[in-house]
């Protein structure tokens, strides 16, 4: 996959849908999607320009 690919709108809007699945109630998720058009197009623009950032992670422990 060329990495053109990776910051396609279409691709990246793709994978916010598959992103939030499960996770709508989240305000993270909410905020999101408020300004979803300017968030993917800030998205885009890091990735095309290589200046995106990985956020932290949280651990949490999952019982059966």
């Amino acid at each position: 996959m060329d990495y053109e690919m990776v910051y396609d709108f279409d691709k990246l809007y793709e994978a916010y849908k598959k992103c939030r699945r499960g996770k709508l109630h989240k305000t993270e998720v909410i905020r999101f999607e408020l300004n979803l058009s300017e968030e993917l197009v800030r998205l885009q623009k890091e990735l095309k320009e290589k200046t995106y950032r990985i956020g932290k992670y949280e651990k949490f422990m999952i019982f059966s």
